[in-house]
């Protein structure tokens, strides 16, 4: 099996989140569907069936496969986000890949791309 996570990750996603990350044509090891991405992606279920691994999961490959790139991700309660976002993804993230701004919300990737949370 090919690894999908990029090389600035040390997880691996798990078979749904797979699945998803390819509906939406962001695996660059295989082709969507019809060559086609959705448009739109539903992703749901029980407290730790990996919702927020996946959201995670998208930020950086997205940061990776379009440098430049600005992505935003929210959530309804700030206090939420800082727990299931960017403290784990700052955890998980090398030395290197970039900084973030505790002011502003933004991490900055090292090829120019933004998170803003």
């Amino acid at each position: 099996m090919q690894t999908l996570a990029p090389p600035i990750i040390q997880k691996e996603p798990h078979p749904k989140q797979r699945l998803a990350i390819w509906l939406l044509g962001l695996d660059p090891n295989h082709p969507p569907p019809d060559g086609i991405p959705v448009n739109e992606l539903l992703f749901g279920g029980m407290a730790a069936g990996g919702k927020s691994q996946l959201i995670r999961f998208l930020v950086v490959i997205l940061a990776i496969q379009w440098p430049g790139s600005k992505v935003a991700v929210f959530r309804q309660a700030g206090p939420d986000l800082d727990k299931t976002q960017v403290m784990p993804i700052l955890r998980e993230l090398p030395e290197g890949a970039g900084s973030y701004n505790h002011h502003d919300k933004i991490y900055t990737w090292a090829n120019g791309s933004t998170t803003e949370y």
